[in-house]
């Protein structure tokens, strides 16, 4: 299944999660793009399992996100949103599978190992 996303329900998301898209070779249609802390968040939701942000859940994301970036994974980016960044896109939503707590820990113990593979065969 695609990944798709909804911002409609984040809270000034017209100024939030749009730019003018200043490429010089994009499409004449292509006037704004997504911020690069929007595209995060959503393409990040498919490592993270949270597939709404919301009041009681940001803190979670923001953790996750945190954690992600201590085992070198990142988007477009050497760092992850933020936890001010996530609450400000409250409201976000994608289409991504839920991970709870367990499933979490499961998920970083794996690419842990993983991590710790590609480094034991690198030398």
């Amino acid at each position: 299944m695609s990944l798709q996303w909804d911002i409609t329900d984040i809270e000034n998301y017209q100024s939030l999660c749009w730019e003018e898209n200043e490429d010089p070779d994009r499409k004449d249609n292509e006037l704004y793009k997504l911020s690069d802390v929007t595209e995060s968040l959503i393409h990040l939701s498919s490592w993270t399992g949270i597939n709404r942000i919301t009041k009681n859940n940001y803190k979670e994301l923001a953790k996750r996100l945190a954690e992600l970036e201590l085992l070198g994974i990142t988007y477009h980016s050497s760092s992850n949103p933020k936890e001010v960044d996530v609450f400000n896109h409250i409201g976000l939503k994608t289409t991504v599978d839920i991970c709870d707590n367990k499933k979490w820990g499961n998920r970083i113990r794996n690419i842990l190992r993983e991590q710790a593979e590609i480094l034991l065969n690198t030398f």
